[in-house]
């Protein structure tokens, strides 16, 4: 008899998959993205869920991705999902909508990711009801690893920083001036590139321009994006590895900017399976 549920969520890099009475064990694989991502290479990823994964039970499937806000795009994962495990319900949305079932549940409120890239949503309850399109890392992303990361080598390799921080960075990564500028312009996926310098940042924090840059990324996220939304009387809620990571940082940049922090986590999931109890 099938009564469980198979949950999962997917960001640019890691997918989550959980069964809703098994919410203690997670099963993680590469991340699902239909708008960088050929069907050939989500049929492997499911492949090894179905494999790795007690889905005997599962009567139904809801799975949240990046790059799942596109009908024409979710049809590319259902129809996925729908060849491997036959006969369930299947419903396929994006990342955003799972950030906002998770954080609000079925109340209103603003719900944000802050992660690899960055995106932000009025939630009406039900549906997001208005969205202030990310327009991806070349145009827009602010606040988001892969920009924090452009931002901080900009100012590294324009000798904006101290000497010390300049050669522990050189030291930390191996690297040269020239080899960033090669992984930038010549390599694939120079967006995962540059997310990686967040690590970096964080383990020194305490030094006043780490502070300052992550502290101004956020508060550019949230005056371009979050208070577009005129519902400044709800509470702001955030997900994301880089939400968690400067959980202070954000919260400090929400309240300088006038802004209620609501709830801060690292991802989605735990909220998710709460939702789909």
């Amino acid at each position: 008899m099938r009564d469980s549920k198979l949950i999962a969520y997917s960001g640019f890099t890691r997918c989550n998959w959980v069964i809703s009475d098994m919410s203690d064990v997670v099963f993680q694989t590469r991340g699902i993205n239909p708008f960088y991502q050929e069907e050939e290479d989500i049929e492997i990823i499911v492949s090894e869920v179905c494999e790795k994964m007690s889905i005997e039970n599962v009567d139904s499937i809801h799975f949240y991705g990046a790059g799942c806000f596109f009908p024409q795009k979710q049809e590319i994962v259902r129809k996925v999902l729908a060849h491997h495990i036959p006969g369930v319900n299947i419903e396929v949305e994006s990342d955003l909508l799972a950030a906002a079932r998770a954080s609000c549940g079925r109340e209103p409120g603003i719900a944000c990711i802050l992660g690899t890239g960055s995106n932000s949503c009025f939630y009406n309850g039900f549906l997001v009801e208005k969205n202030v399109s990310p327009l991806g890392y070349i145009l827009g992303d602010e606040g988001s690893r892969v920009i924090i990361g452009k931002i901080f080598i900009n100012n590294l390799l324009n000798n904006q920083y101290s000497n010390r921080l300049y050669e522990d960075f050189m030291k930390y990564y191996y690297t040269s001036p020239q080899e960033i500028v090669e992984s930038v312009y010549k390599k694939t996926f120079p967006d995962r590139y540059l997310a990686q310098f967040t690590e970096f940042i964080a383990k020194n924090i305490n030094e006043p321009a780490m502070y300052d840059l992550i502290f101004n990324a956020f508060s550019n996220f949230i005056t371009k994006n979050v208070m577009k939304y005129n519902y400044m009387d709800y509470p702001v809620h955030f997900t994301g590895s880089l939400a968690a990571c400067f959980e202070d940082i954000l919260r400090d940049a929400c309240l300088t900017n006038g802004i209620r922090p609501g709830e801060i986590t690292r991802n989605p999931l735990k909220g998710l399976i709460e939702y789909h109890h």
